[in-house]
């Protein structure tokens, strides 16, 4: 199974975000200098499904019907654009809205285009991106000012987003349509008192701080402002009806929460139970006459840069404290003083609002740290409790935004620009990245695979991410159908074709030359070196912009510069974790021989350099000093390994399992040990170990294997990872092998397990602890809903299901402040896995790994099910992809996300034989 590896990706805050920087909130009033055009992705039209049709009829300015050529009639909702409606009075230019709509559509062939087929508003439209001889709709009506951008991203009907904000932005400028200030009312314009600005990331989980997502409107007049008859709508058509005598008082500020509140004259609540605000979104401030006044998005996908006064600059922004210590300076560089109040401070998607007067002197400095804090005139705080940056070679940026909505600065360092790539939310942070275009690739083990007629010699199936906006594929979350490559050793990879190898049967990533592309690391611990059986081998594939290069792979055993020699039952590989433990911005290498003398065990340790992995200066490790314990036979130390910065220094540490650690007369207890990075590398000074009673919960008899697996993310939010143990053999309420997984809080200021959380079923996973479950074989961490918080997953391939011995299932405990908070599970044979049967010794659950597959900026979850038999064909294994789900929107207790699908080599390569066991 795979290491966990989280040198560049962080779980910390990484997994929470975005991997792409996205300019921020932007509004304005059509006097504005727009000088910059913020990049536009590439519309994905080509990709898109497409349907062909006569328009018979035209609803309104954004609703048709139509004849798709002999099937009944459809009614389709324009993709793009929201009119105002003409049902309602007074109308605002609704009426001549569907009149345009009318005379460009009517009676002609049209071409349908959408992501999804079974893409439908809530009252049950089409939604569609309608062109007429060549000619977006939606974003020509735009243009001419019939109505406001809508992106339905909630369907993932994204494409065209930058188009359509840019068509409405140069109607703003142009002052036509509904942007003439004649048109139906005041419209906008200069002298409006009135701004608008919008917070759609309330600090922590937005569905526990519904009342941090608001609307702000601030009153720059002389006189009270009447809102009585006024409106607020977002893209989503979420209205606020503002109560009759609701006023704004000069000067003045009032805040529309989206959640539940008593309204007063300064704050006002949407009585909202989830969050309203998606991932593109604008807000539109309407007027009694239906008259849009004000408006803004978020984030900004249209030309919203302004290089007009004020001219701040940030002129410096520093991550190398690493935490909430990180920073970045506004500088004025102008000639008059600054008002700060209402500017936002972004780090996409981490957002904060300047709410006090803050003023900055022409040439004074003001510095903005992470952390937690209070506004002064001395320095502001984003107020975070887990870092935002993340570290290079990615990198990341931070964005300063007046109260226009301007961006009127952007910093950036490492390969992140300050150019936005709205939509697309690239999966830079969340997997492997072997070819370096910002989106996670796969590596998917078929250990068992036969390759002609040697039996079990193992393959490995490369799959490379594309942004599922431009692909035909995106029903396969992210993994392209798109230039596989099926690895073994029957070439170009060094050796041979082995009876028994199990080619595959670990594998990780790294960039271990520091170039921007990750290296694939594939572990062969029962290879044959020379007459030695099983001693053990990996392989490092180097990555590029064509992807993995098999003919620069190296391969690496005990028979070289790495310390020990080469002998039977060594396993060398059998474990692996990347981690920078040095912090000299090269992954390093550890390599775990659990088989070493007896089964004692040890650890090599490779360090990355600019040439790679320098196996010259590799180092040895084990417990016969200077780490604690002692080197016992069957201790199998470093058998399972995962590498994270636990104390939150900028250093990745590594947590180091020993699952057949004895006690006394007791074998199999378990242990972990901790080796903390530094300077210098993974030191031995002040290394500790946990086990079961000495530093983590629980207790132990013997048989538990505490640390079989390992993962690590800070499932707490509080910027230090967190270890998870899993431990398939506890004693669960005198059901012997039940198994569970334990969270292990890191932490700056104390050693991991200072704070602990036991994951068992019968308590945080749901089900019922039964004999022999193994509840914790596997573990993975990762942000599921995009909460700040890494969500435990935690595997149980024995879980039985009335006579399915051996069926599995996998147990989900989402990340908390503390802890952990509500749990939920997958397994055949439920939803959303109802066409699967739970089948006796199909495992669901033995392998797990996480990655953003899809470029949602999620994390998805692999579940691997080795014995899923395929017909007649035994054992030949199958891959479970899981989406993740923001704010576990359309999640039920059972399930991680909305949506889900499974795949045999058959999909991938290879083809599907008995004993293949893809997914272990």
């Amino acid at each position: 199974m795979p290491s966990s590896r989280n040198s560049r990706i962080r779980q910390a805050s990484a997994l929470a975000k975005a991997a792409v920087v996205i300019a921020g909130l932007a509004f304005a009033v059509p006097t504005l200098s727009l000088a910059l055009q913020v990049a536009a992705p590439t519309p994905a039209g080509a990709a898109l499904q497409s349907w062909n049709g006569k328009v018979t009829r035209v609803l309104d300015g954004d609703t048709l019907e139509i004849d798709g050529g002999g099937s009944p009639q459809k009614v389709i909702r324009l993709a793009g654009i929201n009119t105002n409606e003409n049902h309602e009075t007074p109308k605002c230019y609704a009426d001549e809205a569907t009149a345009r709509l009318s005379s460009l559509v009517n009676g002609k062939q049209v071409t349908l285009r959408a992501q999804r087929a079974n893409s439908y508003t809530k009252d049950n439209r089409a939604i569609r991106h309608v062109f007429v001889n060549g000619t977006n709709v939606s974003q020509l009506m735009l243009k001419e000012g019939y109505g406001m951008p809508i992106i339905f991203t909630e369907n993932n009907e994204y494409d065209y987003a930058a188009d359509y904000v840019t068509a409405f932005w140069e109607a703003n400028r142009a002052g036509v349509g509904i942007h003439n200030p004649n048109l139906c009312g005041a419209g906008p314009r200069a002298d409006f008192p009135i701004t608008m600005s919008t917070n759609g990331d309330a600090d922590g989980a937005e569905e526990s701080n519904l009342n941090g997502e608001y609307v702000r409107l601030r009153n720059h007049g002389t006189t009270p402002f009447d809102l009585t008859g006024w409106q607020w709508k977002d893209s989503a058509l979420e209205f606020y009806n503002f109560p009759s005598g609701t006023q704004i008082s000069p000067g003045g500020a009032l805040t529309i929460h989206t959640g539940q509140g008593t309204n007063t004259a300064t704050d006002q609540y949407f009585g909202k139970t989830s969050s309203i605000f998606s991932g593109i979104d604008g807000a539109f401030l309407l007027d009694p006459q239906r008259d849009m006044r004000a408006f803004n998005f978020w984030p900004c996908v249209g030309p919203c840069n302004d290089t007009a006064a004020p001219n701040v600059e940030i002129t410096r922004l520093d991550t190398a404290p690493w935490g909430t210590n990180d920073y970045f300076d506004l500088t004025n560089r102008g000639t008059t003083t600054v008002n700060l109040q209402d500017w936002r401070l972004e780090s996409y998607p981490h957002i904060k609002t300047i709410d006090a007067p803050i003023t900055l002197a022409p040439s004074a400095t003001i510095r903005v740290t992470i952390g937690p804090g209070t506004d002064s005139q001395t320095g502001l705080f984003m107020n975070r409790s887990a870092p935002i940056f993340d570290p290079e070679p990615v990198g990341d940026s931070a964005l300063a935004i007046d109260s226009l909505g301007n961006v009127v600065a952007c910093k950036a360092y490492g390969k992140t620009t300050c150019a936005p790539h709205p939509g697309k939310a690239r999966s830079e942070r969340i997997g492997a990245d072997f070819n370096g275009d910002g989106w996670a690739d796969a590596a998917l083990s078929a250990p068992g695979e036969d390759i002609g007629s040697v039996k079990n010699a193992g393959a490995v199936n490369v799959r490379y991410g594309e942004d599922p906006g431009i692909t035909p594929d995106r029903p396969v979350f992210g993994i392209a159908r798109l230039r596989p490559q099926f690895l073994s050793q029957s070439g170009p990879i060094t050796g041979a074709t082995e009876t028994n190898d199990y080619f595959g049967d670990v594998t990780t990533s790294g960039d271990f030359n520091g170039d921007g592309y990750d290296e694939l690391v594939i572990g062969v611990p029962r290879e044959d070196v020379g007459s030695q059986r099983d001693a053990g081998a990996i392989h490092v594939l180097n990555g590029g912009p064509a992807g993995l290069d098999a003919r620069r792979e190296r391969s690496f055993d005990q028979n070289g510069p790495i310390p020990g020699y080469a002998e039977s039952g060594d396993r060398f590989g059998a474990a692996l974790a990347a981690g920078d433990f040095n912090h000299d911005g090269f992954d390093d290498l550890a390599v775990g021989v659990p088989g070493e003398n007896a089964s004692q065990g040890y650890l090599a340790l490779i360090y990355g350099t600019a040439n790679g992995l320098n196996d010259s200066g590799s180092v040895s490790i084990g417990q016969y000093g200077p780490v604690v314990g002692v080197a016992e036979t069957g201790d199998e130390f470093a058998a399972s390994l995962a590498a994270d910065d636990l104390n939150a220094d900028g250093f990745d540490d590594l947590a180091i399992g020993a699952p057949g650690e004895a006690f006394g007369t007791r074998t199999n207890v378990g242990m972990s040990h901790l080796l903390m990075g530094s300077a210098n590398g993974l030191t031995t000074a002040g290394n500790y170990a946990v086990a079961q009673g000495d530093g983590a919960p629980g207790a132990w008899a013997g048989g538990e294997r505490f640390a079989a697996s390992l993962a690590t993310g800070d499932v707490t939010g509080d910027g230090a990872a967190d270890l998870v143990v899993g431990t398939p053999g506890d004693w669960v309420r005198s059901q012997r092998s039940a198994g569970s997984a334990t969270v292990l809080h890191g932490s700056p200021s104390s050693r991991v397990g200072t704070n602990a959380s036991v994951l068992t079923q019968s308590g945080a996973l749901p089900g019922g602890a039964e004999a022999n479950d193994a509840v914790g074989a596997s573990v993975a961490v990762g942000d599921l809903d995009e909460d700040g918080y890494g969500d435990v997953i935690v595997g149980a391939p024995d879980e039985s299901f009335g006579s399915s011995t051996g069926a599995g299932m996998v147990g989900i405990a989402f990340g908390a402040e503390g802890g952990v908070s509500g749990s939920g599970s997958i397994a055949q044979g439920t939803a959303p896995l109802t066409g699967y049967g739970a089948e006796w010794g199909d495992h669901f659950g033995a392998h797990l790994e996480i990655l953003d597959r899809n470029g949602d900026g999620l994390a998805d979850i692999t579940v691997g099910v080795p014995g899923e038999n395929l017909g007649s064909i035994v054992d030949s294994g199958t891959m479970h992809f899981f989406d993740g789900a923001r704010n576990r929107a359309g999640t039920s207790p059972q399930r991680p996300g909305g949506s889900s699908i499974a795949y045999s080599q058959n999909a991938f390569g290879g083809g599907i034989e008995p004993g293949d066991a893809f997914g272990s």
